[in-house]
């Protein structure tokens, strides 16, 4: 085949089917509007819907809500604690690099050498210290935000809940409303 005719046919493929599944995709995302019932009843049981109590259900998405204030404070005044002893561990590892200077420059054998080699092994101990000391906030503050992001959790799954309670409760008012309608319209016959 010629080799200018492969080179209009082939982008003109790709082009008509990238239209017709973009086609598609408009078609099947239209029906998928009309589902909205459907899926919110995926999420909760319509019978678990009928016996929430919107008043109970407000005051349990109120009080998580401050907890999650109380926990995001508490965790940034121990991010600032956190910072910190980062900056405190650097200062210390700061100083047993100049504390192993120090006793490099010294004579081998000496008195000044063995005193600067204590002095380093202390500076390496307190280091290690300070280290697991920083671990463990670490692993604190791993926690503290796995319970913020939990207590979001419950408190977007409350709000959801008391979204579809509302909605089943509109969507009844809605079916009275037209049921009355009709009775009212077939009645005037």
């Amino acid at each position: 085949m010629n080799t200018s005719f492969l080179k209009f046919l082939i982008p003109t493929v790709f082009l008509s089917l990238g239209f017709l599944v973009s086609c598609n995709d408009d078609l099947t995302s239209n029906s998928d509007d009309y589902d909205d019932e459907e899926n919110s009843e995926e999420f909760f049981n319509l019978d678990e819907v009928d016996r929430i109590d919107p008043g109970d259900l407000s005051t349990k998405i109120k009080d998580i809500g401050i907890k999650i204030e109380q926990l995001k404070k508490e965790s940034n005044k121990h991010y600032d604690e956190y910072y910190e002893l980062i900056r405190i561990q650097k200062e210390i590892l700061n100083e047993v690099k100049n504390r192993r200077r120090i006793m490099r420059s010294k004579t081998s054998g000496s008195e000044e050498r063995k005193q600067a080699k204590k002095d380093l092994d202390d500076q390496k101990n307190f280091g290690k210290e300070q280290l697991e000391f920083l671990k463990k906030k670490s692993n604190f503050l791993h926690n503290l935000e796995k319970s913020i992001s939990g207590a979001i959790g419950q408190k977007l799954e409350l709000q959801r809940k008391q979204d579809d309670f509302f909605k089943r409760i509109f969507a009844k008012y809605i079916h009275k409303k037209k049921k009355r309608q009709r009775r009212v319209y077939f009645e005037s016959y």
